[in-house]
């Protein structure tokens, strides 16, 4: 029996609008944001969606509560869906990241990976908390269809292991995951395996998206 997660990032936060690096530090979202949001619920008003869930961060939840609202649903908490920590980079905007650390800021422009955070969370640790929180949601809803949002490294971090992709191509294999986007993924209980059918789309009407080389079983987690 399968279960299908949208797996959506939240809409613009204010961190966003303003041009800082944050993780784990609690934002809410921007006015363009809110109304992101709102054009979300509208996108997927047609979806029968059983259940919400939501990392702890207000950009996120605040992301899911138009459809919430709209279809007199709760929004679950999973502290495990919350974003990378960003250890001392937290809260500096990229103008300074870049004077500060010009080696590791071509990095990540270069592959998408964002790494050299002192003190940061490791991705290998971000993707295995992704999964334990994605499989108990998908095991708790079988055969249903349920949204999980969650930010834009974690999701990455998640990809890289369900795709069998270095950190180093997420650039190239999986690409951008813009606010408000949606990645479908569907899990099968029976050999729990996760498939990914679509990465950061706008509408889960939107064609397929799939980057050359990705391999849509994700078979092992560390």
């Amino acid at each position: 029996m399968k279960t299908v997660i949208y797996l959506i990032r939240h809409a613009e936060s204010i961190a966003n609008a303003r041009g800082l690096y944050v993780g784990i530090t609690d934002y809410p979202l921007s006015e363009y944001g809110h109304q992101q949001a709102r054009d979300l619920a509208n996108k997927l008003a047609g979806a029968e969606i059983n259940r919400i869930y939501s990392s702890p961060l207000r950009r996120a939840y605040e992301t899911a509560t138009p459809f919430a609202e709209r279809a007199c649903k709760p929004v679950v908490i999973v502290p495990d869906l919350i974003e990378v920590n960003a250890g001392a980079w937290e809260g500096f905007k990229w103008t300074y990241l870049v004077r500060n650390y010009p080696d590791e800021v071509r990095y990540i422009k270069a592959t998408g990976h964002h790494t050299g955070m002192l003190g940061g969370e490791e991705y290998n640790n971000v993707a295995a908390r992704m999964h334990r929180a994605l499989s108990s949601i998908a095991l708790a809803n079988p055969g249903k269809t349920v949204m999980a949002l969650s930010h834009a490294q974690a999701i990455r971090a998640f990809l890289c292991k369900a795709g069998d992709i270095s950190y180093s191509q997420i650039k190239d294999k999986i690409g951008d995951i813009p606010n408000a986007s949606i990645t479908t993924l569907e899990y099968d209980a029976d050999t729990k395996n996760f498939e990914v059918k679509a990465i950061g789309q706008e509408s889960i009407e939107d064609e397929p998206v799939y980057f050359i080389g990705f391999n849509t079983l994700a078979k092992t987690f560390v």
